[in-house]
């Protein structure tokens, strides 16, 4: 059941994510509100990093994954994010190597920390001027089958 609730809650992040991201416009990858804040396309590649140590954790390994330096494009940042979202629903149908609370501890800690990177670009889309349109999303159709 649990591993039934983390996928949704996964398949949630892409379905909010795909809001933020879709039909961003040019040049909003590198859209900056002022001195301090990431650029969009930095957010989006925290946010595969975030993915990759959630994978790790699946497999259990306790390593930490080393940052990618190198810059990505916009478009090779979101095709990341949707593999490793779709790689991890796939190990979670799968054995978690016996550790009893994976499951709360991706979703308190990585987990939860993509959906917070996800309304900031939500709101990097209104400040650039390009605001993502209204939803309820307690009825928007979301399950793994469509990541």
């Amino acid at each position: 059941m649990k591993h039934q609730l983390l996928q949704h809650y996964i398949a949630t992040l892409s379905y909010r994510a795909h809001r933020s991201l879709g039909d961003a416009p040019d040049g909003f990858e590198s859209f900056s509100p002022g001195s301090g804040v990431r650029a969009p396309v930095e957010i989006l590649s925290h946010m595969g990093d975030v993915l990759t140590f959630t994978l790790l954790r699946l497999h259990g390994d306790m390593s930490t994954p080393e940052k990618d330096v190198e810059s990505k494009s916009w478009s090779e940042e979101i095709a990341r994010f949707e593999s490793l979202l779709k790689e991890i629903c796939a190990v979670l149908d799968t054995n978690l190597h016996d550790q009893s609370d994976i499951e709360e501890r991706l979703l308190q800690g990585p987990l939860a920390d993509v959906m917070c990177h996800i309304g900031q670009l939500a709101m990097l889309r209104r400040m650039a001027g390009a605001p993502v349109e209204g939803e309820n999303f307690f009825a928007a159709d979301i399950s793994k089958e469509n990541l």
